[in-house]
């Protein structure tokens, strides 16, 4: 699981980063080039981070869909049939919270096992 989780981490971080500079690029929004650097970030962080603290990695990369889909719901709404790029971002928020929810579920249900042949 951690597996997918950290490629989708690495596929969202690559969306929002490019979202974010083509937005400055094409209508100079600072505020865009933030959230995909800061987003992105995140979401690269926890990829990157996986193999050795995979709670916080998978925390990073929850953070990061919450995020973005936070900030890009209120204009996906706002205008109604674009697709790009609040529309993409949303999916793909819902795709990697889905992911990184499983993966910390499975984190956490592999730290609460015991080791074999301990128990009752």
């Amino acid at each position: 699981m951690f597996n997918v989780a950290r490629i989708v981490f690495f596929l969202f971080a690559a969306l929002l980063l490019t979202g974010g500079i083509a937005g400055f690029m094409e209508k100079q929004s600072v505020p865009s080039l933030a959230a995909g650097v800061v987003c992105g970030g995140l979401s690269l962080a926890g990829a990157l981070m996986l193999p050795t603290r995979p709670t916080l990695a998978l925390s990073l990369g929850i953070a990061a869909a919450v995020l973005a889909a936070g900030g890009m719901i209120p204009r996906m709404i706002k205008a109604e049939n674009k697709v790009w790029p609040s529309g993409t971002v949303v999916v793909a928020s819902v795709v990697t919270l889905i992911v990184g929810g499983a993966a910390l579920a499975a984190a956490r249900g592999a730290a609460n096992t015991p080791p074999a042949g301990v128990g009752p």
